[in-house]
């Protein structure tokens, strides 16, 4: 059993300086803030085998807005928006390791936030003064598990390999006793993301790796969750071989069925409402296909 400990002093400085004099912008505004704290850690390792570890671990945090949170710019120009220092507690806990053909690398996580830096795209025409702001509470929780099973080897020949990858990204985000969004999920965080990954390696240095990424539902577009983008599942493929004097030839195949997909979202509060804003979806790339050639010396 290993015990692990540390932490991390941070002061850090904000200024904001605007002149005016200009049509946009006539009047002069400064503004100043410092954010300083200290982010402890501590945690816990055990390895019951050599090839095999359990950890915990607790983390307190402070993370400081960007410049770009704290300046924000709209129709009324732009304004020094004095955001907190976002703040949590975070706890961990999982394994990693390997059992003959199996590997695994599992983790699970809770994290209590205290004025978590919440973006969202405002209506222009309101002149709301702030895209970001500092929500209450919010508890962001959730898995991070990828497994891996040698299927066969020597298949072909010797040496070579064929393994089923599965990885798996489980987010439960929600606001908590919100005054506006209740405990409503975040916006723009799709509940699960999975990927499964079929490759083959063969010691001449030839490889292929065809993969499926799915995600069965979409992410909601505002933070009142009454809008949702639809699911969708991609199939790939990636190819390559290796020679030996350092030269590599790669492929890498996108999206083979040309599925049309929202990639990203601009969020918004309510979608439902004028007030909310324009929800705008930015498409993902339709089919695609790459490839090159590698040189290392």
């Amino acid at each position: 059993m290993a015990l692990m400990t540390g932490a991390k002093l941070f002061s850090s400085n904000r200024t904001f300086s605007n002149r005016g004099g200009l049509p946009a912008s006539p009047t002069a505004r400064f503004a100043n803030v410092t954010y300083e704290g200290v982010n402890p850690k501590l945690g816990l390792l055990w390895q019951p085998l050599p090839e095999i570890q359990v950890f915990a671990d607790v983390t307190r945090s402070r993370d400081v807005p960007d410049f770009s949170d704290l300046a924000q710019t709209n129709t009324l120009g732009t304004t020094f928006v004095p955001l907190a220092a976002q703040r949590a507690w975070t706890y961990e806990a999982g394994s990693r390791g390997r059992i003959d053909r199996l590997a695994w690398d599992v983790t699970l996580y809770r994290a209590e936030v205290r004025d978590a830096l919440i973006n969202f795209t405002p209506n222009p025409g309101l002149n709301i003064p702030a895209a970001t702001f500092n929500a209450p509470r919010t508890r962001h929780q959730g898995v991070e598990a990828a497994v891996t099973l040698d299927l066969a080897e020597d298949l072909t020949g010797r040496g070579d390999r064929l393994a089923l990858t599965q990885i798996w990204t489980h987010n439960d985000f929600r606001f908590v006793g919100d005054p506006v969004f209740g405990n409503n999920r975040i916006a723009g965080v799709p509940r699960d993301l999975l990927r499964t990954v079929l490759s083959y390696r063969h010691p001449s240095g030839f490889h292929v790796a065809p993969a499926l990424d799915w995600v069965p539902q979409g992410a909601f577009a505002d933070h009142a969750n009454t809008l949702k983008v639809p699911g969708y599942a991609l199939i790939g493929v990636q190819a390559g071989i290796d020679f030996a004097n350092g030269v590599s030839l790669f492929m890498d195949a996108r999206n083979l069925t040309d599925e049309r997909f929202v990639s990203d979202i601009a969020v918004v509060t309510n979608a439902a409402t004028v007030a909310g804003g324009p929800v705008a979806f930015f498409p993902g790339s339709g089919r695609s296909v790459f490839g090159g050639v590698r040189a290392s010396f």
